[in-house]
């Protein structure tokens, strides 16, 4: 009965191919084919070798037509994903093309996977808004209505800190001072506390929004 068996490689570097076992002198070849295969394509410019379908392959994932040797996650998700996602962008005004151009898209993802999962998940919701709003406590059904409890208006995560109710107005400057103070305790620089504050202002008023 025939029994597999591992063979290291290489091994003709150290010892001598009349020395090699059966495999091992099998594989010293397989190698020096591979290498004149290599060498047949770099002399006729071709940088990447074909990719053929096996025929033990049962499904094959091609992009380009270009069958893919590894599977990247990743890539796929991208590639299925990111169409219906920059769709909805557009229909919905949230991400401009320029606006994707100029994000790192890498390092974004870098952050995002080095948070916890419950994390991951919280931050994706809160960047839609997708919070204790009127407008989602409809819709899991905590409500009947999205007025916002101050003012009456349809209450969204944008509705939040731009309520315009006496209530909430006093409270947004009281924290507002209450943070312009604490900045001066850190000595923090006044182009930072300036850009702070009147980011701020952007999202109590787009309008007031100036650095």
């Amino acid at each position: 009965m025939w029994e597999p068996s591992h063979v290291y490689g290489h091994l003709d570097r150290a010892t001598s191919f009349s020395s090699l076992s059966w495999w091992s002198k099998r594989n010293v070849e397989v190698d020096n084919w591979a290498v004149a295969y290599r060498h047949q394509l770099e002399a006729s410019n071709q940088l990447i070798a074909p990719n053929a379908r096996f025929f033990t392959e049962l499904a094959a994932l091609y992009i380009g037509d270009v069958k893919q040797s590894r599977l990247d996650p990743d890539y796929i998700q991208e590639l299925v994903a990111l169409p219906a996602l920059r769709k909805r962008w557009r229909e919905k005004l949230m991400v401009t093309p320029e606006a994707e151009s100029e994000t790192d898209w890498t390092s974004l993802a870098r952050a995002m996977r080095s948070l916890p999962a419950g994390v991951q998940r919280w931050t994706t919701k809160h960047m839609v808004g997708m919070c204790g709003v009127g407008k989602f406590k409809v819709r899991w059904g905590y409500d009947t209505s999205a007025a916002c409890p101050c003012c009456r208006e349809f209450e969204d995560h944008l509705h939040v800190p731009r309520c315009m109710a006496p209530s909430t107005s006093a409270e947004w400057d009281r924290r507002t001072v209450a943070l312009e103070l604490w900045l001066d305790t850190q000595v923090t620089d006044p182009a930072i506390k300036h850009a702070l504050l009147s980011l701020l202002k952007g999202v109590r008023d787009p309008s007031l929004l100036s650095i």
